[in-house]
């Protein structure tokens, strides 16, 4: 893929044990995910009994958990909207600080979902590929006469991924 799980899995990493945030939270939410689905992994990392009960009460308890703390909750791999009112998220506000990010394939899904900033990753132009890939391997070994044009056609062949490469 174009990273975009890698880049904000170490974003969630590096403020886990930050002060910004009272609360990380990591959600890879998959092509069929429902409300009760995320509602329960977003449970399980709260720490939250887990009990047999309806998508409203579910909701209820995080919204309760949630509200008033400044929160950080990650989204990943979402295929299709979620209604974060139905889950039980509270919507972030500027004055608590909490924020909610969300990885998608489908740019649709960010329109349908109102996020306020958009971010598009996409594939490394020819010379930023090369520029990482040397940063990533010896630089003596890429620039041998003998190893360069192999490197070089290891750089073509990922054709600007930056997990590939």
């Amino acid at each position: 893929g174009m990273g975009k799980t890698t880049l904000v899995k170490n974003l969630n990493n590096q403020l886990t044990n930050d002060p910004i945030f009272k609360i990380v939270i990591w959600v890879v939410v998959s092509q069929n995910a429902t409300v009760e689905s995320v509602q329960s992994k977003i449970a399980e990392r709260l720490h939250m009994m887990n009990k047999e009960e309806c998508k409203e009460s579910m909701a209820s308890r995080l919204y309760n958990k949630l509200k008033g703390e400044r929160f950080l909750l990650t989204l990943d791999d979402i295929w299709k909207e979620i209604n974060l009112d139905v889950v039980g998220i509270p919507r972030p506000n500027e004055h608590i600080g909490n924020k909610i990010i969300l990885t998608t394939r489908d740019f649709n899904v960010c329109q349908q979902m109102l996020t306020d900033i958009d971010f598009q990753v996409g594939r490394l132009h020819l010379e930023e590929a090369w520029k990482l890939f040397r940063e990533t391997v010896e630089e003596c070994s890429v620039n041998d006469d003998q190893i360069k044009p192999m490197a070089e056609a290891i750089v073509e062949e990922c054709d600007g991924l930056p997990l590939a490469l």
